[in-house]
Formats: structure tokens, sequence, C-alpha cells
């Protein structure tokens, strides 16, 4: 009987997981966006150096996301951030799919950081310096 319960009860906890296996677990905004922006000056600092696919798997991984979440949060509050938040996340997606122009890409990233953090000053949320990992 103690065998079926467990059992009973692994299965209702994985298809009620079900339903969460593509989300990313929940974590607060400040430390969102500390992730973010170390990507982006990690980006930066690898196309500055010449990796070019490092520093695409540094945006992609790392911040790409994160901007389209701070976009949503900050539309209402200041729609002006949002759009230049938006235009220099395009301008490093065309940069990225240039790939071939490392300093390009190194002065559209630093211009996206730049924005993300006016939108995330718009949004509240406190600085996120370089070089400051996130927790």
């Amino acid at each position: 009987m103690k065998r079926a319960t467990e059992l009973s009860v692994l299965s209702a906890l994985m298809v009620a997981g079900a339903g969460c296996a593509e989300e990313a677990p929940q974590r607060p905004a400040d430390t969102q966006l500390q992730e973010a922006v170390h990507g982006l000056c990690q980006a930066e600092a690898l196309a500055r150096d010449g990796d070019v696919a490092g520093a695409r798997a540094a945006f992609l991984n790392r911040s790409h996301t994160y901007l389209h979440e701070l976009a949503a949060d900050v539309t209402a509050r200041d729609p002006a951030a949002v759009a230049a938040l938006l235009e220099a996340k395009q301008g490093v997606e065309a940069a990225l799919d240039e790939s071939t122009d490392s300093a390009r890409l190194a002065d559209q990233v630093a211009a996206l950081l730049e924005t993300v953090r006016a939108a995330a000053r718009s949004a509240g949320l406190r600085d996120a310096p370089c070089g400051e990992e996130a927790a």
C-alpha cells in the first residue's frame, strides 16, 4: 500500500511539473538584471577581443531573454526607454548576423548596455555594474 501511495504522489508531481518543464525558475528582478548585464559585459569584452562566436553565446545565453522581460516591465512606465532598448537590441542582433566586424559588434553591445541600464532605472532596479557576477 505504501508503494502504491508513493507512486501516486510521484505521478501527480510529474504531471503537475510537466507544464512547467520549459519555464525557468523565478529569480528576483535585480538578480536577473545582474545576470543580463554581466552577459552583455562579457559579450562586449569578447567582441573587443575579436571572439564573435563567444560574444554571440554570451548575449544569447545570458542576456537576450531577459531583455524582452525588461521591455515588457517598463513599457507602461517609460515607452521611450523601451523603444531605445529594443532598437539597441536589434542593432546587436544585426551585428551578430553580419558576424564579421567584431569592433562594430562591441560598440553595439556597449550601446545596448546603456539602454538596459536606463530601462532598469525606469523599472526601479538597482544598477548592475560590469564585473559583478549575479548570485
